[in-house]
């Protein structure tokens, strides 16, 4: 019973606000246009890096060659001697979105500047060595790619404004009595 009076309790105050708040709740294209503008820097996608990969068999091998490369040594030149007769230009990197990788190697590379490698990664059987060829920032995503998260920011901000301008005139007309024993009752019962 006191679930339901719950589950009932709820319904009466979502249907109150539907009818009291969110049936004011307009848009227009200027608005979402001018919202879009003043908040670009929000609709970026993620950051897309180059990375080169060296892999290696043997954990020893590669953390030799992780040191060597932090010294200062050339990542082709290592690669090549470590990985002989492996095809090196397989792997000529592209721009891809930081969000692909796993989030270990999404981790290792967090700090890594351009040209920088990072230690030995541990893989399932493997282990492998990472340089960052490039960073660079997503690019802004245009407006209709963005429009459902335009949406429903400019929802929630009315939705607030409204609702604390009905709560003030319901507290301006009304006078407020507190049973505390409801209020008390009604917080005990989920605990």
């Amino acid at each position: 019973v006191e679930a339901f009076e719950q589950k009932l309790d709820a319904a009466i105050l979502t249907q109150y606000l539907e009818e009291t708040i969110t049936q004011k709740i307009r848009f227009n294209r200027q608005e979402f246009q001018e919202f879009y503008d003043r908040n670009a820097e929000q609709f970026r996608g993620p950051e897309e890096v180059k990375l080169s990969f060296l892999m290696l068999d043997d954990e020893a091998v590669a953390r030799e060659a992780a040191e060597r490369l932090a010294a200062g040594a050339d990542f082709d030149f290592v690669r090549k001697e470590l990985q002989a007769g492996a095809d090196h230009g397989a792997d000529t990197a592209k721009w891809t979105s930081v969000e692909m990788f796993s989030e270990s190697l999404r981790n290792a590379i967090r700090n890594v500047e351009s040209g920088g490698t990072t230690d030995a990664l541990p893989m399932a059987e493997s282990w492998m060595v990472v340089r960052v060829d490039g960073r660079r920032t997503g690019e802004v995503q245009p407006l209709e790619a963005v429009e459902l998260r335009i949406r429903q920011a400019m929802f929630q901000k009315k939705f607030t404004m409204l609702l604390d301008e009905h709560l003030a005139l319901l507290k301006e007309r009304s006078e407020i009595v507190r049973h505390e024993d409801r209020i008390r009752a009604y917080f005990e019962v989920g605990s």
